[in-house]
């Protein structure tokens, strides 16, 4: 399935493929990409994915190169992110794939046995007996 915008509405050309740059037109293919750059903004606690460039400096970027792996990404989620960034529509990942892969990541769950707060993006207090997933030893998500 493909639909079109036809509108001159604006829309967060970030997080578009080559093909919605150039046509406006998008597809599930379309969609990947942009979970693909989800990620990527979630794995670089909420950067802005080619801050400052505008669309033509993102679709020359993205001609030659893709977002770099944030320091708090594992390589693991990292080729996710760039399977779901092939330029070619037809060759990136669909979701059943990127759904198994996904499923297959696994991330170590520490338990604390000691409070204590933590740095990295932001302040994590963890609780003696609650759960916690750790990812690449540096940042730390509470399960509850």
């Amino acid at each position: 399935m493909e639909y079109q915008q036809n509108s001159d509405t604006p829309f967060p050309f970030g997080w578009c493929p080559p093909e919605v740059l150039l046509s406006r037109k998008y597809s599930n293919a379309s969609d990947v990409w942009a979970f693909g750059v989800t990620l990527w903004e979630l794995f670089s606690c909420g950067e802005n994915p080619y801050a400052g460039m505008n669309r033509q400096e993102v679709l020359e970027y993205i001609g030659k190169e893709r977002l770099k792996k944030p320091k708090n990404c594992s390589e693991e989620i990292y080729k996710i992110m760039r399977k779901c960034w092939e330029y070619d529509a037809a060759k990136r990942s669909n979701w059943l794939v990127l759904a198994d892969a996904l499923q297959d990541c696994k991330f170590p769950i520490a338990t604390a046995i000691m409070p204590s707060t933590m740095h990295g993006y932001g302040f994590v207090d963890t609780k003696v007996g609650h759960g916690y997933i750790v990812i690449n030893d540096v940042y730390v998500k509470s399960l509850i």
